[in-house]
């Protein structure tokens, strides 16, 4: 049986249906839509933020703003899940006795990010999204470096949410050899360590990163330091891959998390992520613990929610709804085509920035509903036609149901 066989066997055909003990696990599905809900929410407070100079919406001495304003953690999460999900993949074939094949992977891999990633950057160089403009210095050079995913080291000058993008893609690359060496080991500790080897490049780099910087630096200069290079952004990722070993170890076992370690997993590393957003705007100031450490308890309790949501029995009512499977299912061309929507969204709104929180009120109907729509219709045109080479399901919304 080939690859793409044996993950449609291990897909649930309706793919909205919940299966708490087969191989498809629909809450992660409700974690993709929170993590791009939380970027658009970021890139939509942001520059209203910036241009009032003002708390958006304070509470009793807390700014609930923060809640959007910090929603660039939401790229953490889709490291932490793209870790754990095709590790989680890999580990699948390896108990089921099956040769890992290079050419069946990366088809697949290209498959899912190539198409829209594609029609999208086309539609923007082209000047087709209305009042969205780029700088056209150099531009040939840097569409070229933009194909060949190296965004996350040069200028990710198209579409500044871009950047993850080269991360992602050199994880893809890295991942079947590291397994590769990691599985062929006899040792479950050696197997354990080489993995959480790659997880701690990322603080270990920023780590020295940070020694011969000496001291506090502006976001200008952490940016494309120590957050977007691939080797500073493994913490999530490598993180991810340690929970899909931890969810290996109980799903060979044939068992399960007791259902109060499951949500204690969850509830706790909900409670970590909410604390650190609304506390503070995250990344005004970078200090010690932004430059090394928040990265690193981030990916921890990202990792908790995924476990844990993954080990949980049942329905998780929230992130099994069907509004936040739809955004998940939508969330790639999302995430694609949502920054070049943001002038047009400004101008149909009528709304200043200036304006703090009364013309957020009136950005984000717009901006959200342009958004989903457009990312709906690539998600329909350009990514589904490619789904059946894949080996993925087709998203619809028929035959849904929990249980």
């Amino acid at each position: 049986m080939n690859e793409v066989a044996l993950l449609r066997e291990a897909t649930p055909r309706t793919t909205m249906k919940y299966a708490p003990t087969g191989d498809f696990i629909l809450a992660l599905d409700g974690l993709r839509g929170v993590a791009v809900i939380l970027v658009l929410f970021r890139h939509a407070a942001e520059p209203v933020r910036r241009a009032c100079d003002c708390a958006l919406f304070p509470v009793i001495g807390l700014d609930l703003g923060n809640l959007m304003v910090n929603g660039w953690i939401g790229v953490d999460l889709f490291f932490a899940l793209s870790g754990f999900l095709i590790t989680r993949n890999v580990l699948l074939f390896e108990e089921r006795g099956r040769l890992f094949s290079w050419r069946s992977y990366l088809k697949r891999r290209s498959a899912r990010i190539l198409p829209a990633y594609l029609a999208v950057l086309f539609l923007i160089v082209a000047g087709m999204i209305p009042l969205y403009r780029i700088d056209p210095a150099d531009l040939l050079y840097r569409i070229g470096y933009h194909l060949l995913f190296l965004q996350d080291y040069l200028r990710s000058d198209i579409i500044v949410a871009y950047w993850s993008l080269g991360v992602e893609v050199k994880f893809y690359l890295v991942i079947p050899l590291l397994l590769g060496v990691a599985l062929g080991t006899k040792s479950v500790r050696l197997r354990w360590g080489l993995v959480l080897l790659f997880a701690m490049i990322g603080p270990l780099s920023r780590g020295l990163t940070t020694i011969i910087y000496e001291g506090d630096m502006t976001y200008a200069e952490f940016f494309p330091l120590l957050r977007s290079p691939f080797h500073m952004s493994l913490d999530g990722l490598g993180a991810g891959m340690l929970a899909a070993l931890i969810e290996q170890r109980y799903r060979k076992q044939n068992a399960m998390f007791p259902p109060w370690l499951a949500q204690v997993l969850i509830l706790g590393g909900s409670t970590i992520v909410f604390s650190l957003m609304i506390s503070h705007t995250m990344l005004l100031r970078i200090t010690l613990w932004d430059q090394i450490f928040q990265p690193v308890v981030m990916a921890a309790a990202f990792s908790a929610i995924i476990l844990g949501s993954s080990m949980k029995r049942g329905s998780n009512i929230i992130l099994t709804s069907r509004p936040l499977v739809f955004v998940g299912r939508i969330s790639y061309p999302l995430y694609l085509i949502h920054m070049a929507l943001i002038p047009l969204s400004w101008a149909i709104s009528g709304a200043t920035r200036a304006d703090g929180s009364a013309a957020l009120m009136l950005f984000l109907p717009v901006f959200f509903t342009l958004s989903i729509a457009m990312a709906t219709l690539l998600h329909l045109s350009v990514e589904r036609p490619f789904f059946a080479h894949r080996g993925a399901p087709k998203f619809r919304l028929s035959g849904y149901r929990t249980r």
